[in-house]
């Protein structure tokens, strides 16, 4: 009978070990995946904010050429009258020329605001796709804060 319970004993502790193990790797497994997840999800954000800088510069570069368009059409009109530009007229016509590259670089920054944008919201998610891959599956955020943030002194 001791030699049983000594069989017993010893599959029981074998039993624990193997149970271990298993924890063990998918806890790394779920860390890894929330690792793979969350690149992927930066590396989405990144072909997204190059595509709505791209956006922004296309919509630029035709807010552009319409100006010129209205611009080169107001010249002709003006040069086909004979009359000289000069004076207030040509200060209107730079002040317009201004306001028409203003609004193309207003176009290029809200872009780049737009980019910068969807690169913080997806860094946010991934990082606490991170956060929550790495904690154990029963414990939540709050109650890891500790080990988050780091001691307080």
């Amino acid at each position: 009978m001791g030699s049983n319970s000594q069989q017993a004993l010893q599959a029981f502790s074998q039993g624990v070990e193997m149970f271990k193990e298993i924890k063990e790797k998918t806890g790394s497994g779920q860390s890894d995946t929330a690792e793979t997840q969350a690149r992927l999800l930066e590396t989405d954000a990144r072909s997204d904010a190059w595509e709505a800088q791209r956006k922004a510069a296309a919509a630029a570069r035709e807010n552009r050429d319409q100006n010129e368009r209205e611009r080169s059409r107001e010249r002709a009109d003006w040069g086909g009258s004979n009359l000289r530009m000069s004076g207030s007229k040509a200060v209107i016509r730079d002040a317009r020329t201004l306001q028409d590259m203003q609004e193309e670089d207003d176009v290029l920054y809200e872009g780049r605001r737009n980019a910068d944008a969807i690169l913080r919201q997806a860094r946010d998610r991934a990082n606490m796709l991170r956060i929550n891959g790495g904690s154990a599956p029963n414990r939540s955020t709050l109650s890891m804060g500790s080990s988050i943030y780091g001691p307080r002194r």
